[in-house]
């Protein structure tokens, strides 16, 4: 691997190999996918659908107060995301609130975050 001037060289792996350049790019696209996609609908599908409808049945409110409310929050705290947008940040936390809302839909039909997580991180990546 190391050449005559003592430098690095990762050309000369055996044929079929992944060079280690090769497998740093796999690796950083993975941990950017992860980042950028899953680790937020993961992190707020746990807040917002686990926690806060959870906290707010405690309270007895109907189901559609409850997703309301949890959308609403959803949406605004959202709202930081697209500052500096003017009127087109109100649409898109419009959006936001409407995307909470369907979640708060599915999370009470499946009774499971897992299809939350999954749905979310596609909406994402779209």
């Amino acid at each position: 691997i190391y050449g005559n001037d003592n430098k690095l060289y990762f050309s000369k792996l055996k044929t079929g190999m992944l060079s280690a350049s090769a497998i740093i790019l796999c690796m950083t696209v993975i941990c950017l996918f992860l980042k950028v996609f899953i680790y937020p609908a993961f992190n707020e599908e746990v807040i917002f659908r686990g926690l806060l409808i959870t906290g707010l049945k405690g309270y007895e409110f109907e189901y559609w107060k409850i997703n309301i409310v949890q959308s609403i929050i959803f949406g605004l705290l959202h709202f930081g995301v697209y500052k500096g947008l003017g009127l087109i940040a109100i649409v898109l936390m419009g959006s936001q609130i409407i995307m909470g809302f369907i979640l708060g839909i599915i999370y009470y039909k499946t009774k499971s975050l897992t299809p939350c997580i999954l749905f979310h991180a596609l909406i994402d990546i779209v």
